[in-house]
């Protein structure tokens, strides 16, 4: 009887035993997995800022490269062209962005496109246009550098649309148009408004010529005058801030592109499968800021831009 009752406690010691083991196991486990899911995530937010980073630094490279390099990269001379693309690895050189203190590497792959290029009878994509902000359209191929490209033939126009924003004031458009032969560029400037009980003294009010084109005004991008060219349109968004956008309204127009597209996307570790980020940034072709239009003066159409 006695060894009898020496074995049952015997056995509930080794019961009593493996109950305290499977409760420390499962507390092991539980710690083990935390401190695992802990570091996984302390590395993927590191791998993401890497490739954010990597990204980032691609962006601000290719945004201060010249415009001939850009066109380079893309590699496809027609200015009236959009569709082209051309690709390249941040840093340059086949390098990368490596940490001296773990060796994780970290680069961009980059993808540069135009915008901008119009056809016949197609609105273009919005232009954001804040209060007293202004947008430059290059009419001419040959302000982007090009010297063979055709320029715009007889009797073009172009038609400039606005929309009226959800709060606040109606804006009205003011344009400087700058067309001639060089080196005697002449002007013309335009204002325009919704209807007649906007904001704003003589002002010519524009026409409504519904979805999708909405409110527009129209100019013509060509002269009777033998040898006159268009080279540039500067519309500026007056009392209100505006979404505008721009259509070539007569058979065979078009616009050359208007500035480039960068595409990065950081990458980090040896093989695609890593963290990965993409920043996309627009670069507009060079143009002279809002204060250059006070300076623009042409009398007649006989007076050069004074």
């Amino acid at each position: 009887m006695k060894r009898l009752k020496e074995f049952k406690e015997s056995g509930q010691t080794l019961i009593f035993v493996l109950l305290v083991m499977t409760i420390a196991l499962a507390v092991g486990i539980s710690i083990s997995t935390r401190t695992i899911s802990g570091v996984r995530r302390t590395t993927n937010i590191d791998s993401s800022v890497r490739a954010q980073a990597a990204a980032e630094a691609a962006i601000e490279y290719y945004l201060s490269r010249p415009v001939s390099e850009l066109n380079g990269i893309i590699g496809n001379s027609d200015v009236y062209d959009c569709s082209a693309t051309g690709a390249r690895t941040y840093p340059p050189g086949g390098g990368s962005l490596t940490s001296s203190q773990d060796q994780i590497r970290a680069t961009a792959d980059v993808v540069i496109s135009r915008y901008g290029c119009l056809g016949y009878n197609t609105l273009s994509d919005p232009y954001e246009l804040p209060r007293d902000g202004m947008l430059e359209i290059k009419l001419d191929p040959r302000m982007l550098g090009d010297s063979t490209s055709s320029t715009l033939g007889s009797s073009q126009s172009i038609r400039i649309c606005w929309d009226l924003p959800p709060t606040g004031y109606n804006p009205a458009i003011y344009y400087h148009y700058i067309f001639g032969p060089p080196p005697h560029y002449l002007i013309q400037k335009m204002g325009w408004r919704y209807n007649s009980t906007d904001e704003g003294e003589n002002f010519k009010v524009a026409t409504n010529y519904g979805a999708p084109d909405g409110y527009c005004a129209t100019q013509e991008l060509t002269t009777s005058t033998s040898g006159w060219l268009p080279r540039v349109l500067r519309i500026t968004s007056l009392y209100n801030s505006s979404t505008v956008r721009v259509k070539m309204i007569n058979s065979g127009g078009r616009l050359p592109y208007q500035g480039f597209i960068i595409s990065a996307t950081g990458i980090v570790g040896e093989s695609q499968q890593g963290a990965r980020r993409v920043i996309e940034a627009r670069r507009s072709l060079p143009q002279l800021p809002v204060l250059f239009n006070f300076g623009l003066y042409s009398g007649s159409q006989t007076a050069p831009v004074q």
